[in-house]
């Protein structure tokens, strides 16, 4: 049989555009995570800039933001800060938080 003979079969090429439905839905939620990131690396430089303890306070407000954040988003929750439960998450980044500014406020030579 020859290779041009019999059934032709077609191929569908994906529409163009952005995505739609289930599949963009993890794009938008991974802002969250990027935003952690730029804020991160604006803590870095904090740190560089003016200090060890504004970088270590720099970091512990980012880290109430996320508590915050987490709390009131409904749903799944921003992919980057969702791990947990959302009681477990709240608590985990306040507590962090709080760790981290008591730490930067009474250690030594920082």
């Amino acid at each position: 049989m020859n290779p041009t003979e019999g059934p032709a079969t077609v191929v569908e090429q994906p529409p163009d555009g952005p995505p739609t439905g289930a599949a963009s839905a993890p794009q938008r939620r991974s802002t969250a995570m990027w935003i952690v990131m730029v804020a991160l690396l604006a803590s870095l430089a904090v740190t560089f800039d003016v200090g060890a303890r504004a970088g270590a306070m720099s970091i512990s407000a980012l880290l109430v933001a996320a508590a915050v954040t987490r709390g009131l988003v409904p749903g799944p929750g921003p992919i980057g800060i969702t791990v947990r439960s959302r009681g477990v998450d709240v608590l985990m980044f306040v507590g962090l938080a709080a760790v981290i500014a008591a730490l930067a406020q009474t250690a030594p030579n920082i």
